[in-house]
């Protein structure tokens, strides 16, 4: 068995926590990554461009578009992941997240039999 060490300082959780800074330009080279992302980009988006209109004009504006609903969506997740998190952090939370997933994920499988 592992021997645990005395005297040795636990760093806190908040402390090992990178800033928005680096939280930021992480998640944007992610997204920026993302073949999902480009795939999408190149396989879906072209049907909305006007070839007789500017093509840069149009460029941006979905750009734009896509920012501002990646971000809501991003914001709804995070803003979600922490009103959850306090209950699941709770003793016996995970059995009963289990058992919410199991519950979810049960009628997809069934459907596929």
């Amino acid at each position: 068995m592992a021997e645990r060490q005395t005297g040795r300082k636990c760093r806190s959780a908040k402390s090992s926590r990178p800033g928005f800074s680096g939280m930021f330009w992480r998640a944007f080279s992610l997204g920026i990554s993302n073949p999902k992302d480009i795939l999408f980009f190149v396989a879906f988006l072209p049907q909305f461009i006007d070839p007789a209109s500017a093509f840069l004009p149009q460029l941006i504006t979905m750009i734009v578009s896509w920012c501002v609903l990646d971000l809501i969506c991003k914001l709804f997740y995070g803003g979600s992941a922490q009103l959850v998190a306090p209950w699941l952090q709770k003793a016996g939370a995970y059995r009963s997240s289990t058992a919410s997933l199991q519950a979810f994920l049960s009628p997809p499988a069934v459907l596929s039999c």
